[in-house]
């Protein structure tokens, strides 16, 4: 049964993640099951990562968000995927929003 969230700003700084819109969550993944569902991570550190795929093997538009700056990326095999990487160590907030239902993020992972 798909999980909706509220979470908010506050939610992700005390916590370190936050989920908005609606998703299903499962024992080793996070599945967006509504176009607009974001994960917002606070991270501190170079390179940002996630391990990300389609659960229907279809291409999904996911929208990356740093610091005001939006890039898209496409989605679909299920493979490590490059969300960040700085000149130096920093932190800040990323969110990673499904264009539509059927991304599946795994993991988040995080390098210098």
């Amino acid at each position: 049964m798909p999980w909706r969230s509220t979470s908010d700003r506050n939610h992700c700084q005390q916590m370190g993640w936050a989920l908005s819109g609606l998703w299903t969550v499962k024992g080793d993944r996070i599945v967006s099951a509504s176009a607009g569902a974001t994960l917002a991570i606070q991270f501190n550190a170079r390179k940002v990562f996630f391990v990300m795929g389609s659960e229907n093997n279809q291409s999904i538009e996911v929208t990356l968000t740093f610091d005001g700056k939006k890039t898209a990326i496409k989605v679909k095999d299920h493979q490590l995927y490059d969300a960040i990487a700085l000149h130096q160590s920093g932190s800040g907030l990323l969110t990673v929003q499904a264009g539509q239902p059927g991304l599946e993020i795994y993991t988040a992972t995080f390098g210098e």
